[in-house]
């Protein structure tokens, strides 16, 4: 009897304890925040809520990978070149996310996007054919925006059952459920912003700016700059990783036994196409290149890397949406900080794009 009653008293402290914790958290959480969406956190980025409370109704989404992450505190990056008084955007993204994740998100999120805005910066290395792409999915997997995207109606059950289906063979069959998800995305959202976020985004604050945005002058500044930090052997910055002698030695040739021929990814930027067709948001997809003079180095050639942007165009072109292309780019003088991510000239051009779609 005296352990049950001692089981039952902490019953009641762990769940006045989880009120007390989801009270604080719902009370301190930011709602219609436009600064939020110029935080650079992937706590922010895996709670539906904290997304959900503080996407604007015309604000546009931008959506990437690690790239986003460059040169996060200059201007050439989105996180900073975007955060204008004319503006809204919500940018979301770090290392790992990839097509799939990006469709649930905006298959959650899709009924707060009212500019029906979408913005999705594809990596070429997301499509090689021996990259677990189901696995990568499960390293960045919200359980909230699973469970948002699959009770999202105005889906059809088609593409929810695909959501389904793809997340079961991410996590070996089984369907993740949703207990106790909801209060940790809550808390750990919350407390990110309260001890990190909010310095972060009053820094970007005081760099707010007015007006359009003149890309020919920040061209200019940046050409007059950056010519001193590039290897032009190799079209990279001097202090790219792999230009260190143990990673350059060993790169020679590594990459000769890649391909794009098979990758399951483009299924999943088709299953992504499909969550924004059917919620009536008209995406743009941007298509990085990669480093022509490093990828040659290490063996994967140019005929292999169009495999991937041809079948990226025959996609886009199929759904009838926007494309700004920049495969062209591969051998272009100061595109890159190193093998695939763009350098601060590199963002320049592909910001402008993006900005040309936003406006």
């Amino acid at each position: 009897m005296k352990k049950l009653a001692s089981f039952g008293i902490a019953v009641m402290i762990f769940l006045s304890f989880l009120t007390a914790v989801h009270i604080c958290a719902i009370t301190c959480l930011p709602k219609n925040d436009k600064e939020l969406g110029y935080w650079v956190s992937y706590e922010k980025d895996a709670s539906y809520l904290m997304l959900s409370e503080n996407i604007a109704d015309d604000a546009s989404l931008i959506l990437g990978s690690s790239e986003l992450r460059r040169f996060k505190r200059n201007v050439c990056n989105p996180y900073v070149l975007f955060n204008r008084d004319n503006l809204d955007v919500m940018c979301i993204g770090s290392a790992v996310n990839q097509s799939l994740n990006h469709a649930i998100l905006v298959a959650a999120l899709g009924p707060k996007v009212h500019s029906g805005k979408v913005v999705l910066i594809l990596s070429p290395t997301w499509f090689y054919s021996d990259r677990d792409s189901a696995g990568r999915y499960g390293m960045r997997f919200s359980k909230t925006f699973y469970h948002a995207a699959i009770s999202n109606n105005s889906l059809t059950p088609e593409t929810r059952n695909k959501i389904r289906s793809i997340t079961r063979d991410a996590f070996g069959g089984s369907e993740p459920v949703d207990f106790m998800e909801q209060e940790k995305d809550i808390s750990r959202s919350v407390f990110a912003w309260l001890t990190s976020g909010q310095k972060d985004t009053q820094r970007a604050e005081r760099k707010v700016q007015s007006g359009d945005i003149d890309f020919g002058r920040l061209m200019s500044e940046n050409e007059q700059t950056e010519g001193n930090r590039l290897n032009r052997r190799f079209n990279m910055y001097k202090n790219a990783k792999m230009l260190l002698p143990g990673v350059f030695d060993e790169s020679k040739g590594k990459n000769r036994n890649k391909n794009f021929e098979t990758s399951n990814e483009y299924e999943y930027l088709q299953l992504f196409l499909d969550v924004c067709r059917e919620q009536g948001i008209k995406p743009m997809l941007v298509l990085q290149p990669m480093n022509g003079k490093w990828y040659d180095y290490t063996g994967l050639s140019k005929e292999k890397r169009q495999v991937c942007y041809d079948r990226i165009r025959e996609i886009a072109s199929k759904n009838n949406v926007e494309l700004a292309d920049f495969s062209n780019d591969e051998y272009t003088q100061g595109f890159f900080s190193d093998s695939v991510h763009p350098s601060k000239k590199g963002w320049l051009m592909i910001n402008e794009q993006i900005y040309k779609y936003i406006k």
